[in-house]
């Protein structure tokens, strides 16, 4: 995975929140690592969480591997899922809108369908991918996506601590003078995220 190899050669700071409300990972059950099922509410607009960190400050270069290793543990046992993601972009120095998608994965045979939601400008945009299936193409609706390449000078994950599962990605750009942190240049959130609700293909057909 590109961002798992390039965190350490970038420099990533690593945030552990607490049970994350406002959607993310809503109403936990009493046992850690089994998380809500089912398919994602089509009449709500979700509010990224406060995201809160932990105190004291985490060590991003020690937690790291720790928070990857329980991750990839989680990740193993999942089948699929499916919440919304919550995407901002800088492009030519400006801060775009916020773009909000529902999203449902299935881990194997891997599948993925998406659907934005917002803005009003790129409502209704579709992306569909099936494995083995429609000759191993994506399929598109609607208007692209404008994009930025390149590598970020530092990033940002933010990870559950209940459900060890990253929740949020940030990118910064390199600092510049009489600016201690950087720009943000994209950000990426996963809210009400549900594990295993049983996606089949009809979900990923298009």
């Amino acid at each position: 995975m590109t961002f798992t190899r390039n965190c350490w050669r970038l420099g990533i700071g690593l945030v552990l929140t607490g049970a994350i409300g406002s959607g993310v990972l809503a109403d936990p059950p009493t046992e850690p690592g089994k998380l809500p099922v089912g398919d994602p509410p089509s009449d709500i607009t979700p509010v990224v969480a406060k995201v809160v960190s932990a105190t004291p400050t985490v060590n991003g270069a020690e937690a790291l591997p720790k928070a990857l290793a329980e991750a990839k543990t989680v990740y193993a046992k999942t089948r699929d899922y499916s919440g919304y993601m919550v995407r901002q972009e800088r492009i030519g120095g400006k801060l775009q809108p916020e773009q909000t998608a529902e999203i449902r994965v299935r881990v194997a045979p891997f599948a993925i369908f998406t659907k934005t939601i917002a803005p009003k400008s790129l409502l209704g945009q579709e992306l569909a991918f099936m494995t083995g299936k429609k000759d191993d193409k994506v399929r598109v609706r609607a208007a692209g996506v404008a994009g930025v390449s390149g590598y970020a000078y530092r990033m940002v994950m933010y990870v559950d601590n209940v459900f060890k599962l990253p929740v949020r990605f940030e990118a910064y750009d390199a600092t510049k003078t009489g600016d201690s942190a950087g720009e943000m240049f994209e950000c990426v959130s996963f809210v009400s995220l549900k594990l295993n609700g049983g996606l089949g293909d009809a979900v990923f057909e298009r």
